[in-house]
């Protein structure tokens, strides 16, 4: 359990004379609600415990949960936007799972679902699918969906939870349809074959596909999923990176905005979740915002053979 410094009864302390809060803690006080004692403690502790840092202070006595690790590495996105989104996180409408029944795809609410719903899908409106495998095992990495207003970029729902990943591709179906035949883009590394597999074998019609290109016999094939590597996953953390730092505000469920606080560029340069956190929201969604950033491509999507088409490959352009 997280319980922030300023419920310590004990930290506070008389402000002195003339004592007027400065910028920083005038949010402070927005945010928490903190009084003059607290903030005249604050600045104590910070000068006698912790050597004039704030860095310090914030490790050693945070605010919310994440600060501590925030403080003591080099987050990948936009912390001060990050922590506005946070203190302004929703809780979600509805809470539940995805059945089909008599062949229509129907929310059943249920307080332990891996599905949240933030915003109800809108007749007339578009929406695209992140969807980040793994191998389902207990223990192992979660899985994760996000789905995101396409005009917007709000954060409608989100899925996550320990699932085979054939299974998720049945969700992911599942999610598509409810949310008016969104776009659903899975990341194909690994376990992600079986993900797109099943998508396929439920003839889903809106699965991303990306264009590559044989160098040596110059042929251009469509293939299904997005495949992250060293080259590819730059594009997708700038996506949301950018996303984050306009429009953080939509992003409304708190555990994703304490994945994306807890991404941190490593000793090499490579951004990836601190240790004993996980990314498997920020990726999701990260994928999903990617997708929209192709919006010029959307305009020459068409229909053929059942499948969808529009993506270019992100490498070669093709």
């Amino acid at each position: 359990m997280f319980f922030p410094w300023f419920e310590n009864p004990e930290y506070r302390m008389p402000p002195p004379e003339n004592f007027a809060p400065l910028a920083a803690e005038k949010e402070l006080q927005r945010l928490y609600g903190l009084t003059a004692e607290q903030l005249a403690w604050r600045r104590w502790c910070i000068d006698a415990n912790c050597g004039g840092d704030i860095q310090v202070f914030h490790q050693e006595y945070p605010a919310f949960a994440g600060e501590a690790f925030i403080a003591s590495g080099r987050p990948v996105f936009d912390v001060p936007a990050l922590v506005r989104a946070l203190h302004g996180a929703e809780k979600p409408l509805r809470r539940g799972d995805l059945e089909e029944v008599d062949g229509r795809v129907t929310f059943v609410d249920s307080p332990q679902g891996n599905l949240r719903l933030w915003r109800l899908p809108e007749e007339g409106r578009e929406y695209v699918i992140g969807v980040d495998t793994a191998s389902g095992k207990e223990g192992g990495d979660y899985a994760a969906m996000e789905v995101v207003i396409r005009d917007s970029g709000e954060q409608a729902a989100e899925w996550h939870g320990h699932i085979d990943p054939d299974l998720l591709g049945v969700q992911a179906a599942y999610l598509g349809r409810y949310y008016n035949l969104a776009r659903v883009t899975p990341e194909v590394n690994n376990h992600g074959v079986a993900t797109v597999n099943a998508l396929k074998r439920l003839a889903y019609p809106r699965i991303y596909r990306r264009r590559t290109v044989n160098r040596s016999s110059d042929y251009t094939m469509q293939e299904y999923g997005f495949f992250t590597s060293a080259r590819t996953k730059p594009l997708l953390i700038s996506a949301l990176a950018g996303h984050i730092r306009r429009e953080a505000e939509k992003i409304h469920g708190k555990e994703t905005i304490n994945e994306c606080l807890t991404y941190m560029y490593d000793e090499k340069g490579a951004a990836n979740a601190r240790e004993g956190s996980h990314d498997d929201r920020v990726m999701a969604l990260a994928l999903a915002l990617y997708v929209l950033t192709e919006q010029p491509y959307y305009e020459r999507e068409e229909f053929e053979e059942g499948q969808w088409y529009g993506a270019v490959d992100p490498i070669t352009g093709y």
